[in-house]
């Protein structure tokens, strides 16, 4: 489809539909307003309410979950992102309305499912309950409190794919465990902007890129494991201002530079994984005043 800015396509019957009127026109013509692209009155295209909520939906997730400026007017049809509007619009059993406070979480949880390459998964006996038309809460592997996701665990699946953007939006997010995967692309930044963010598990994927300048955000982290990557960059400022992290384990990666004097600031390290990386310089006395530090590999 190639509709225009100011209405909704659609890639299930090659129709638009203006956000204003309601009106309905065949997207293959030139003009919208050509009086043999209307819809005949007698054809009914959807009910007002059914596209009244599929605008208000798409302005929503626009608005308030799309990530870097995106539009679904700019995205491809076979995009996780319009994928996941699509189901959550069409596919989805529960149907929530544009008001429900759920909303937000679910289509994120199926944008996820989407970007890590869910129609491969099959009748996988793992994952039964994801993308049905149950409550998001009871999908396999997630873990709510009070109905606000808490923590995503799918690891050793085998899972393709990448970590997209949105998933900083599931902002009661404590636990993200994504390793021994599949997973490729970088560390989004928004990942680390998670407020209640207290273990980060993604070793052993094919993760590129840096970590994140921002990662000093994650203030309450503990566990921070990318070990087993293809990371590469020295290690941010930020790292080091995680005063809470007790794990860190960063191994296995393309890493340069050297270990930050201010490691001390790490006051409750417990263990510390740096080895396997292109890492020069000296070990840095400060290492030592981490008075917690029970097991070291550089």
């Amino acid at each position: 489809a190639d509709c225009y800015s100011d209405y909704l396509k659609c890639d299930c019957c090659d129709v638009c539909c203006d956000h204003n009127t309601h009106q309905c026109f065949q997207d293959n013509q030139d003009n919208p307003d050509d009086s043999g692209a209307k819809l005949q009155e007698n054809q009914t295209y959807d009910s007002t309410d059914t596209i009244a909520r599929t605008i208000e939906i798409k302005q929503k997730i626009e608005s308030e979950v799309l990530q870097r400026g995106a539009t679904f007017y700019e995205i491809d049809f076979d995009d996780p992102r319009y994928l996941a509007l699509e189901w959550i619009l069409n596919q989805d059993e529960m149907r929530v309305p544009s008001d429900a406070p759920n909303l937000v979480q679910r289509y994120v949880l199926a944008l996820i499912a989407f970007s890590l390459d869910s129609e491969e998964w099959g009748d996988d006996e793992l994952f039964p309950s994801w993308m049905s038309g149950e409550d998001e809460c009871t999908w396999y592997n997630v873990s709510c409190f009070e109905g606000r996701v808490l923590a995503l665990q799918m690891n050793e699946y085998s899972l393709k794919g990448f970590i997209p953007p949105e998933i900083g939006r599931l902002e009661s997010l404590a636990l993200i465990q994504l390793q021994q995967n599949s997973l490729h692309g970088t560390i989004p930044q928004e990942l680390v902007e998670l407020p209640f963010l207290m273990g980060l598990d993604l070793s052993w994927n094919n993760l590129t890129g840096i970590i994140p300048e921002n990662i000093g955000h994650a203030n309450v982290l503990e566990i921070l494991s990318l070990q087993g990557n293809e990371l590469n960059g020295t290690l941010p400022n930020g790292l080091f201002e995680l005063t809470n992290l007790k794990y860190l384990f960063l191994g296995d990666n393309g890493f340069s530079g050297s270990i930050s004097d201010d490691i001390d600031q790490l006051a409750n390290l417990r263990q510390l994984t740096v080895s396997e990386n292109p890492m020069a310089g000296t070990i840095p006395s400060a290492l030592g005043l981490c008075k917690h530090l029970e097991f070291l590999n550089i």
